[in-house]
């Protein structure tokens, strides 16, 4: 009896490298770098077909707007390559910075001159000539982060922070959520739980103005000067926030049972503290309190 080997068909010859191809460790890697440049590039014909007419219009160049995702990407694509090399420990060690950055963006959004809309969306910031950048993509960082360290503590807040700065409030709850039961206690799961509390306060409150006007005809209203602070905490008003409590702790100190200062102090949880507010409202309460 006489054995043949099997025959080697066309569709064979391909599957056999590309299996041996995709078993090896960094082939996920290079798929998802190569999926993300293609899409990259992909993104960029789009971009000139779809602008190609209006930026004509504008600058006389039908390459200027494409021009200018391209200089991102250039300058995008390294910095992509550079991050996916650094071990996950930096990020670790830079969760908290890269919270108190992205926040404080967040705030300067709001800020007239600074922020600028955009198609009636004011989350960006006018860097100055045709750059802007838009804070939001920071939550993107933290994301990853969790990717890899799901109970993560820092990256978990540090998101929860992001989505309560953009309003989102029942999507800083799910973050809130997400912390293990060991981990609960930790500073900064308190100043999130803070701040998902006095927002959910201040969402209750209403117009801002009614408030002042009130406070302008009776200056000892101490209910409307604390609902005040309240709202203005939420719009990112820290130092206004901590000025109406402090006016109702200057006045009449025993205001529900001490209530006034109780609050300023659940401000100072929840914006932490080295927050220059923080400070500030700390310095001012002292001098009251002690004078």
């Amino acid at each position: 009896m006489t054995l043949t080997s099997p025959r080697t068909t066309p569709a064979h010859g391909i599957v056999t490298p590309l299996r041996v191809a995709l078993s090896k460790p960094l082939a996920p890697y290079y798929l998802v770098l190569g999926s993300t440049i293609l899409l990259t590039a992909l993104g960029l014909v789009m971009v000139l077909s779809a602008s190609s007419v209006e930026s004509y219009a504008a600058s006389g160049s039908s390459w200027a707007i494409a021009q200018r995702q391209a200089m991102w990407v250039v300058i995008g694509v390294p910095a992509l390559l550079v991050a996916s090399r650094l071990p996950t420990a930096w990020y670790r060690r830079l969760s908290l910075p890269f919270l108190v950055i992205a926040l404080v963006l967040l705030v300067l959004v709001l800020v007239p001159g600074i922020g600028v809309s955009v198609n009636g969306n004011q989350n960006w910031i006018d860097i100055g000539g045709s750059i802007r950048i838009q804070p939001a993509e920071a939550a993107n960082l933290y994301a990853a982060i969790l990717q890899h360290e799901p109970q993560n503590v820092a990256a978990i807040a540090g998101l929860g922070g992001l989505y309560l700065e953009m309003g989102e409030l029942d999507q800083a709850r799910g973050m809130l959520a997400a912390v293990p039961a060991e981990k609960a206690g930790d500073p900064a799961v308190a100043s999130l739980r803070a701040a998902i509390d006095l927002a959910e306060q201040a969402a209750k409150l209403g117009d801002p103005s009614a408030l002042q006007q009130r406070i302008a005809q009776n200056p000892k209203d101490h209910d409307a000067r604390f609902d005040l602070a309240l709202i203005y905490n939420s719009m990112g008003q820290r130092e206004e926030a901590a000025d109406e409590l402090l006016a109702i702790v200057q006045r009449d100190r025993k205001w529900r049972d001490d209530g006034a200062r109780a609050q300023l102090v659940t401000f100072f949880e929840a914006w932490g503290p080295t927050d220059p507010a923080t400070l500030y409202g700390r310095r001012r309460l002292s001098s009251l309190l002690f004078s």
